[in-house]
């Protein structure tokens, strides 16, 4: 699969978006080494888990081969 020039700066939000996501929600005491303590954990769960949609939707855009204007501007 070949991905095209405007593919690859969203590949990358993407790959960055899914590991900061997954993160908290995997290792939660190692993400707080690194960025510091935090007060409300669950806020933190929380953001995670809504950036897991966004993810999916930067996989879509960048597998579809259709340029989608709506999505592209998400």
């Amino acid at each position: 699969m070949v991905i095209s020039k405007s593919k690859i700066f969203p590949l990358f939000q993407l790959l960055y978006y899914f590991a900061t996501s997954l993160w908290p929600l995997v290792h939660i005491k190692s993400f707080l080494i690194i960025t510091g303590d935090k007060t409300d954990i669950w806020l933190v769960k929380t953001v995670s888990i809504l950036l897991l949609p966004y993810c999916l939707l930067l996989f879509y855009f960048i597998l579809n081969p259709k340029r989608n204007t709506i999505i592209a501007l998400a």
